[in-house]
């Protein structure tokens, strides 16, 4: 059995090489990730954190988000069911979302 690596066309230098078009996990060529991409990426290792940690990541990786926009998102996602509010300004991902994408 081959794996999917094996399809992919090489370069030169013997690394594989996305098709044309290709669609890659998080955000499109270009474009940064979303806010919701951001939290998952930073709670999936901890399971969960305080908003307080959250808030710290994000601005530190990603200063042109705004924290109000943050806490609609974190609030959106608990909507969605994608983020569990455990305690007041305390989350955890949603068993479906630990692996997922939001």
């Amino acid at each position: 059995m081959r794996g999917a690596e094996e399809l992919l066309p090489t370069t030169t230098d013997g690394r594989t090489t996305a098709p044309d078009g290709a669609r890659t996990a998080g955000a499109p060529t270009g474009q940064p990730p979303t806010i919701a991409q951001e939290v998952l990426a930073f709670l999936r290792p901890r399971r969960r954190a305080a908003r307080a940690e959250i808030i710290q990541h994000i601005k530190a990786t990603r200063p042109d988000i705004e924290p109000g926009s943050l806490a609609r998102e974190l609030s959106r996602m608990v909507s969605k069911g994608t983020l569990i509010s455990v305690a007041r300004g305390r989350y955890a991902l949603a068993p479906t979302a630990a692996g997922g994408d939001a």
